[in-house]
């Protein structure tokens, strides 16, 4: 295969996803295309599947006002009558299993010279069309689908068909990571579970933020919880901590709920629990009312182990200390924020702040400080010098 690192035509690049998801999806693609337009590819956003986040939502005007997407669900509509769940998963459908036979045909032979496939599934994809047209690929692994897998399903899902999934999940894992050209993940953690599977070369890429100029002289009087909230990413948790707390902090939950029940639940819980006079629930907001709820916060609030999160990313970029289970390969303990072990240990390090704001100004500041380092320029060129260099080693080989 030749490609055009060697020569002065433009390199052709797709950005492939799986879907348009609402949360932090948009942002990844829009800063990436961006960045690498003006580095002068010839790039395309391509989605296998339609749907997830409305052209008219403001998430797509905010990050992909001018851009083109590609749906390959379009392209081959009969499938569209698949788009039936296959439980209990709550990413997989109909739709991805019979798009295996077909989207890859879609494609055609030397379309694009390299792919970059966002997460496990358009890893996947990415995997299948090498195999058809031998287009290279970049396989993002924000979550191999064997960490995955166990992380959110092993509680539901029968032991004996765990067992194979686990199996299938692990094998798939090792097949699309050895023929990627390099595997790509967001944290060490996450990089040395999937070098234990494969010998190529894993990167490690911290998402992006903003870092704001200045960060206020004081932090605010509530926690902030913000996300896409999901079956495997549910903040039920912090109710938890809220009732073992000496001195409760007002809650403020934001962000997409998907599906629409889990917030019915959500809510259901406050009732159940008492606590509906400390939480707000302010469902999906704008990137200028996230800025301003970033700000305000005395402190960032996770309620799940997460090895990497963009959303916290964001808090520190705006001088807002963090609170999440598992320490991250950007965050220290006590420096920039808590990492508690259990709920006890997470209701104490919440009291802690809200009884102390410098506490909390300084953790923030310390964290505003190191974000500086991790902006969105910083992604995406980091991206650019992999293409590159992945590119023209191909090039080399083929002694063109």
């Amino acid at each position: 295969m030749k490609t055009k690192v060697n020569d002065n035509s433009p390199i052709r690049v797709a950005l492939l996803i799986d879907q348009l998801s609402p949360g932090a999806t948009p942002k990844f693609i829009g800063e990436e295309f961006k960045y690498l337009k003006n580095e002068g590819y010839e790039i395309e956003v391509i989605s296998i599947v339609e749907g997830g986040l409305d052209e008219n939502a403001y998430q797509f005007q905010e990050f992909l006002d001018g851009i083109k997407i590609r749906y390959l669900s379009r392209e081959f509509p009969l499938l569209n009558r698949l788009m039936f769940k296959l439980r209990p998963f709550s990413f997989l459908s109909g739709y991805h299993l019979a798009s295996i036979f077909v989207l890859p045909r879609l494609i055609k032979k030397n379309e694009y010279d390299i792919i970059i496939a966002h997460a496990w599934e358009s890893s996947y994809f990415g995997h299948l069309i090498w195999r058809r047209n031998k287009i290279p690929y970049i396989a993002l692994l924000w979550d191999p689908a064997s960490y995955l897998l166990d992380r959110i399903y092993t509680n539901s899902i029968p032991k004996i068909l765990m067992k194979f999934l686990s199996w299938l999940s692990l094998y798939s894992d090792k097949i699309l990571a050895s023929d990627s050209l390099e595997v790509v993940t967001a944290a060490e953690q996450i990089a040395k579970i999937i070098r234990t599977f494969t010998s190529k070369r894993v990167t490690v890429i911290s998402p992006g933020c903003y870092p704001v100029s200045k960060i206020p002289e004081k932090r605010g009087d509530y926690a902030l919880a913000i996300d896409r909230w999901d079956i495997g990413n549910r903040p039920d948790i912090l109710l938890d901590v809220l009732e073992k707390m000496n001195n409760k902090i007002k809650l403020v939950v934001a962000g997409f709920w998907w599906p629409e029940t889990l917030r019915k639940s959500f809510m259901d819980s406050l009732e159940e629990k008492g606590l509906t006079n400390y939480v707000k629930v302010l469902g999906p907001v704008t990137e200028e009312e996230l800025k301003k709820l970033y700000l305000n916060a005395r402190v960032w609030v996770h309620p799940i182990e997460e090895t990497i999160n963009i959303c916290a990313m964001e808090a520190a970029s705006h001088g807002c200390p963090i609170i999440m289970f598992e320490e991250t390969d950007l965050f220290n303990h006590k420096e920039h924020g808590f990492f508690p072990r259990n709920i006890d240990e997470y209701a104490k390090y919440l009291d802690m702040l809200t009884n102390d704001e410098r506490l909390a100004w300084k953790m923030g500041h310390n964290a505003w400080q190191l974000m500086k380092q991790y902006t969105w320029k910083d992604h995406s060129r980091k991206f650019d010098e992999i293409i590159k260099r992945k590119l023209r080693r191909i090039d080399n080989e083929n002694g063109s």
